[in-house]
């Protein structure tokens, strides 16, 4: 008898064992694999609030009135803080150029036309995450301090043969003011910048926006409006979230009066609140983890248990005829471990097909579950998390732990094989 056939024979004289825990293992995947689906949804939804709003804290004067400047410098020194900004932004209407957007074959929407542009008004263009995270600025320089300049994209300028010297003329829609302003840059879009509109069937879709993006100074936008912003709040950046409370708590002991300043912390608010559909969808990987951790521990032990302790006759023969211990128990860890890779690898089609026809479905179940589906708010970043694929990191990751469980409840039920004599292991079956 070849080895093989012997381990085949361990399967087979167990049948409906085998069989509970080849399916046990099947469901456990299948459970796992969405789990992974809804956790990869969150860290996707979590990505791009990061990827938009940076780790940042938002400081702002309850009046109205504005943050005296020292105010500011002195937040900026702060231990962690990467810099400080305020800024703005609309949409306004080209005058003498066209709106030019770059191609791309990876938008999962169809791409609403427009004849606008966006502007942005930074105190930092550098710290403006739309241009930090998307733009490389190949030409010229960034608009700073009170420069009555602006940049546009390689696109833009290609489209309408403009270069750094020229000026673009654009106009408020809301009052029909012009501004002229000279072209003292140009920047090449590493990615799209990623925005929202809605669809023609009445849904928020979410990809490349639709708009070019120009980016200038606050005093440029002020001539624009024509009136001053109030600068009444300013955005601190940090490195990481850690870092955040850092800088809250240096910035609590300044002595700001907290009824004429509040303190927000952006990413913290994003995240750990966010909205009803995240939080929807948090809790259902909340307990979809909690559950596969659960009777992955608790149901496969003991289905590994009772299938082991069925053979502990046949242990007890092979142990009298001279067998070693350890071997046998080496036998059981290659049989289920065979068991639970052969039922893994069938579950992977299976969870493909799952998620790929009914993933859209079990999202709504979840949406319906925990509230009117239409009072749901779905902002940005959920949109496009919904729309993410599911990393199969995650699930290999899922489905590993899955066979450490195997593998520890294998050498749980293997004690006893390992510390009693044959005969009390016949009596034990």
């Amino acid at each position: 008898m070849t080895y093989a056939h012997r381990l085949w024979l361990m399967i087979a004289r167990r049948t409906r064992h085998s069989v509970s825990l080849f399916l046990l293992v099947f469901c456990l995947s299948l459970l796992g694999i969405i789990s992974s689906y809804f956790g990869n949804i969150v860290a996707c939804y979590q990505r791009f609030v990061v990827s938009d709003i940076g780790y940042s804290l938002k400081l702002y004067r309850t009046d109205g009135n504005a943050i005296p400047p020292n105010v500011i410098q002195q937040i900026s020194h702060i231990k962690g803080v990467i810099g400080c900004n305020q800024e703005a932004n609309m949409l306004v209407q080209p005058v003498n150029f066209a709106n030019a957007i770059p191609d791309s074959e990876d938008n999962l929407f169809d791409i609403p036309e427009s004849d606008m542009v966006r502007l942005y008004a930074d105190s930092n263009t550098a710290l403006n995450l739309s241009f930090a995270n998307h733009m490389e600025l190949v030409e010229g320089m960034l608009p700073a301090d009170n420069d009555a300049g602006v940049i546009i994209d390689t696109v833009l300028a290609a489209k309408n043969n403009l270069g750094i010297g020229n000026e673009i003329v654009i106009k408020n829609p809301e009052t029909g003011s012009e501004l002229s302003i000279p072209i003292i840059g140009i920047y090449k879009a590493v990615s799209p910048p990623q925005e929202s509109w809605w669809g023609t069937s009445g849904n928020i879709e979410y990809g490349q926006s639709p708009y070019s993006y120009l980016f200038c100074t606050i005093p440029t936008l002020e001539a624009l409006l024509e009136k001053d912003l109030p600068s009444s709040a300013v955005i601190v950046y940090g490195k990481d979230r850690k870092s955040l409370d850092n800088i809250s708590d240096a910035i609590e002991q300044m002595g700001l009066s907290p009824q004429d300043y509040q303190l927000l912390n952006r990413t913290e608010n994003q995240i750990g609140r966010g909205t009803s559909a995240s939080r929807a969808i948090s809790s259902a990987s909340a307990v979809l983890s909690s559950v596969t951790i659960f009777v992955s521990a608790f149901v496969l032990l003991l289905v590994v248990v009772l299938w082991m302790r069925a053979c502990y006759k046949d242990t007890a023969i092979l142990i009298t005829l001279g067998a070693k211990r350890h071997e046998i128990v080496f036998d059981y860890f290659l049989v289920t471990s065979a068991i639970s890779v052969f039922a893994l690898l069938l579950s992977l089609p299976v969870c493909s097909l799952i998620i790929n026809g009914y993933g859209n479905r079990m999202i709504e179940h979840i949406f319906v579950a925990t509230g009117n589906l239409s009072g749901l708010e779905i902002d940005n970043y959920m949109t496009a998390a919904l729309n993410q694929p599911l990393e199969w990191t995650a699930y290999l990751k899922s489905q590993f732990m899955l066979l450490l469980v195997v593998w520890a409840a294998t050498l749980i039920a293997s004690v006893n094989i390992l510390k009693n004599k044959p005969a009390k292991l016949f009596n034990m079956s």
